[in-house]
């Protein structure tokens, strides 16, 4: 296992979205559900929350916890896009809650949610690029 404070950090990101595109599924009651009841716009972006969940996932499983002989190069590569993605997608949700589902209480948790994606990926980046150094 490669950096663990690293490891977890995008764990715990990947494993939010996917929760919280379960909720918006399963759960009457949720904002998630709220919000995917907006019709396409919030549909979409669970779906979003499902693809962007499965691909970290696969990401950190193959990339992280097996052994340096497996490796997905593209993941490794381009692996901050996906947490981009996330921070993005939490802003949206922001927006598309305030618009339809007017529920102004939940909104910090987004806001915290697209704060921990957005330091996965500068993490990421970091701890990618720190040895590499100018060229």
């Amino acid at each position: 296992m490669k950096l663990f404070s690293g490891v977890a950090l995008r764990l715990y990101v990947v494993m939010i979205s996917l929760f919280s595109a379960f909720v918006g599924f399963v759960e009457p009651r949720s904002l998630m559900y709220m919000i995917a009841s907006t019709g396409t716009p919030g549909q979409i972006l669970l779906w979003v929350f499902v693809v962007l969940g499965v691909f970290g996932i696969a990401d950190v499983v193959i990339n992280d916890v097996l052994p340096d002989e497996y490796v997905l190069k593209p993941g490794l590569r381009w692996r901050h896009l996906i947490y981009m993605s996330l921070a993005l997608a939490y802003v949206i949700e922001l927006f598309i809650g305030y618009r339809y589902a007017q529920a102004w209480a939940t909104f910090p948790i987004f806001v915290v949610h697209a704060v921990f994606a957005a330091v996965a990926a500068f993490v990421d980046v970091l701890h990618r690029f720190a040895n590499s150094g100018p060229k």
